[in-house]
């Protein structure tokens, strides 16, 4: 790959009370948690995923294959970071070593992605086969995260890719799934969910308001990339 020119740039850093006091109450009480968690409350890091279910030769659900494009500000953020001898231009050595110079330190070791089967989330390992481009203004990493046991999707699958504290904002890419290695007696789409804000159902949740069960149980309620995966 070639080398990449960095650009070093700063950082970006209702009805009258006396009618309605416990709307008023609540708008205190969630403006008062937004204050302290502003992370919560907007968004420092935009991802676009592709996320690609991978099953084995014995048609198990056995890993989820992703790709997150970075937005272009934090590519720009980083690139002093990752530029570890100073001279102003990214090498692929040095692009590849992202992770391991902490400019990921906030993506947990899960990578943000939880993995269901009949709605009960299982256990998934250690991620491998992880890049690091940057092959115009995005920064993109891709990575593997294998099942901790490979399963058969006998009641229905799914993969949500979330970060719960909304530090980080995860939409789908174009395209949105791949599904090259998915057997042809399974299908792979966008799961369909209510309109949902994220920021919303995490105030019901942390200020304990009452809501459907399906909202308060889900953990990834209102989040973008959702992905079903049915077998026969």
């Amino acid at each position: 790959m070639a080398a990449a020119r960095i650009i070093v740039i700063a950082v970006r850093a209702p009805e009258t009370p006396a009618a309605v006091p416990a709307a008023a109450t609540l708008l205190t009480a969630a403006l008062a948690m937004l204050a302290a968690q502003p992370t919560a409350a907007h968004p420092h890091v935009w991802i676009n995923a592709t996320v690609a279910p991978v099953f084995d030769d014995q048609g198990r659900f056995a890993a989820v294959r992703e790709k997150w494009t970075f937005d272009d500000t934090f590519t720009e953020g980083v690139g002093p970071d990752l530029d570890v001898n100073k001279d102003g231009i990214l090498e692929a050595s040095e692009i590849q070593d992202a992770a391991a110079l902490g400019v990921l330190w906030f993506v947990p070791a899960g990578y943000f992605t939880r993995v269901n089967f009949g709605g009960e989330p299982v256990a998934t390992g250690v991620a491998k086969d992880f890049t690091v481009t940057i092959p115009g203004a995005h920064m993109v990493a891709e990575f593997t995260l294998p099942l901790a046991a490979p399963q058969a999707v006998t009641s229905g699958a799914g993969i949500d890719v979330f970060d719960p504290e909304i530090y980080v904002d995860v939409q789908f890419a174009d395209p949105p799934i791949e599904a090259t290695r998915v057997p042809p007696a399974c299908t792979v789409a966008r799961r369909e969910q209510p309109n949902l804000d994220p920021v919303a159902v995490m105030l019901i949740r942390r200020l304990g308001l009452p809501a459907d069960p399906a909202v308060l149980s889900d953990p990834a309620a209102g989040y973008a990339v959702r992905v079903a995966i049915a077998c026969k």
